[in-house]
């Protein structure tokens, strides 16, 4: 299943709480910061590729306040949103699956979650290679676990058992590691059980005071996750220094 432009721009509509509250998001964007302290620049362009409704971009903001900011997505309905509320940053829209020919270079870009929905890999590689200054940084996270029935619901077309998809001629993997055992893999298995109800009480709507007390529970829990055997993979590539662009 491919979810089109149009079926983001109606879901990006119901899932602001969900990207908010629920566990795995939020420790995405933990650990998506705590590899930016580790290998960006403190300075300079950064991208967040796929930035939905701008929350790991704010947070960014408060980290490194000396980058300037950009986020694109697919979804036009996001990105006018984000350019309200966040008129001290850049957004565009970005189809990754789309050859361009010039493209605006960054020091650091991050896409999390994107590249398990995109059906052509080599091309979306390759537009993300072409947005990154030589020597600059990329962080991606992706599922790596097997594509169960709520991720084909969210659009997921594969996932990924470690980073050399993500090669290419200019990027080069620096750190690679699968996140989540045992908790996050249970809590994967466990929303399977009832993909349906679960999509529908968890990702497409507004949270209450209970909803939002059990995923406050289970972020604290993934806090005791292993870096390995994990169905969530992150990884930190790098351009060449030398290359041309």
């Amino acid at each position: 299943m491919d979810i089109t432009e149009h079926d983001y721009n109606k879901s990006w509509d119901k899932w602001g709480d969900m990207i908010r509250y629920s566990p795995a998001p939020r420790h995405r964007r933990r650990i998506a910061l705590r590899l930016m302290r580790a290998y960006s620049p403190p300075s300079g362009a950064m991208h967040d590729i796929g930035c939905g409704n701008g929350l790991f971009l704010n947070q960014v903001r408060q980290v490194f306040p000396a980058l300037k900011l950009h986020g694109s997505d697919i979804s036009d309905n996001v990105i006018q949103q984000n350019a309200d509320h966040f008129p001290d940053m850049e957004f565009s829209t970005l189809d990754l699956c789309v050859e361009h020919e010039v493209l605006p270079q960054y020091d650091i870009i991050t896409c999390m979650e994107v590249l398990e929905h995109v059906p052509n890999l080599h091309l979306a590689m390759n537009n993300i290679s072409a947005m990154l200054r030589p020597g600059g940084i990329l962080i991606l996270s992706v599922p790596s676990g097997p594509v169960r029935p709520i991720d084909k619901m969210m659009g997921h077309v594969q996932h990924f058992r470690n980073a050399s998809p993500f090669c290419c001629a200019d990027l080069k993997i620096r750190k690679q590691y699968r996140w989540g055992f045992p908790f996050f893999n249970l809590y994967k298995w466990a929303i399977n059980l009832r993909p349906e109800a679960m999509n529908a009480a968890f990702a497409e709507t507004q949270y209450s005071s209970w909803q939002k007390l059990v995923g406050s529970f289970v972020f604290v829990l993934f806090y005791f996750n292993a870096n390995f055997g994990g169905e969530q993979l992150f990884a930190v590539l790098q351009k060449d220094k030398s290359a041309v662009r």
